[in-house]
């Protein structure tokens, strides 16, 4: 495949401008075609900078036949159907996370993108960072796992403010919007687990109005491998790590340091990635392009959706009770 794959983005919010526009406009895979924002001065002043045109609504982008694909990062609550109107339209999706809100539209978007004949796949660029990738290869060397620990908080003053502290926008809190990549990177380690339970808080700014969960803790249980996941918004200090132990030893991931130990708890390997912050996103726009180029499926989210949905139904029950 030599021609580059042309993307359109819709929502033009924090994300894309400091993560996702940095790599396209350097991707040798993809270029950037027209930019999509409801704010019609935000999407006109991005397109004018970047000298392409600028739409306020994706039918009309889609209609304009200037992309192959489009890049969707909007409010949770907006994904299913600027997917679903991209997906009728023939164009290929990449999309911020989470896949959807719901198992059933999960589902939904999943197979209309097979009937289709088109490529439908998730922002999850851990995936494509050097010390996550590492961390899978070598899970081996522990042996066989038995206990696995991540946590992934930051300590946000005001949960209020933007999109995110509302339900209907969000369609929940910190477990499907951070939490999603940590759910993901679960899921593509050790697979799907047989059960999980989850307890919830949104009490960490009582003076604050918010309706979502402000921290999450999670119960996995995959058989002999069973784990403790920590979500928040409001648990200082800032902390991304995971680590299981096994039979021969544990491995930890920190902040792209990677730690392999012996069963005494002394250090045999430890690698600490130089990668550059742009290079995953990259990656990610690599792989969506061969995803587009040679007809291959990239993995499916119903999984991570599903898992996050019986967490959510499962806090639903308890509060009826």
């Amino acid at each position: 495949m030599t021609e580059l794959i042309r993307i359109g983005l819709v929502g033009l919010g924090g994300q894309v401008q400091k993560n996702h526009l940095p790599a396209l406009l350097v991707s040798k895979s993809c270029s950037i075609s027209a930019v999509c924002d409801s704010d019609a001065s935000l999407a006109q002043s991005l397109g004018a900078e970047l000298g392409i045109p600028s739409f306020t609504d994706l039918q009309s982008m889609a209609s304009s036949k200037l992309v192959d694909a489009v890049l969707i990062s909007v409010p949770h609550s907006f994904h299913f159907e600027l997917t679903r109107v991209a997906l009728e339209n023939n164009l290929h999706v990449l999309k911020e996370k989470p896949f959807a809100i719901n198992t059933e539209e999960a589902v939904y978007l999943a197979g209309f993108a097979k009937t289709r004949g088109l490529v439908l796949m998730t922002c999850v660029q851990r995936r494509f960072t050097d010390s996550s990738i590492s961390f899978k290869r070598n899970l081996t060397l522990v042996g066989d796992p038995y206990l696995m620990n991540a946590r992934y908080s930051m300590d946000i003053q005001y949960l209020s403010e933007g999109w995110r502290g509302s339900d209907t926008l969000s369609g929940g809190g910190c477990l499907i919007d951070m939490g999603y990549h940590l759910i993901d990177q679960i899921l593509w380690y050790f697979g799907v687990p047989r059960s999980i339970s989850a307890s919830f808080s949104n009490g960490a700014r009582p003076f604050q109005n918010y309706e979502v969960e402000d921290s999450a803790s999670l119960l996995v249980d995959w058989g002999n491998l069973h784990g403790t996941v920590q979500i928040s918004r409001a648990m200082p200090p800032k902390m991304d790590y995971i680590e299981v132990f096994g039979t021969n030893g544990s491995l930890s991931l920190s902040k792209g340091v990677l730690i392999l130990r012996d069963r005494s708890g002394n250090p045999v390997l430890e690698t600490i990635s130089a990668q550059l912050k742009i290079d995953p996103y990259l990656r990610q726009l690599d792989f969506f392009a061969y995803c587009i180029g040679y007809h291959v499926s990239p993995p499916s989210h119903i999984p991570q959706v599903s898992l996050i949905d019986r967490c959510y139904s499962q806090y639903l029950l308890q509060m009826e009770k």
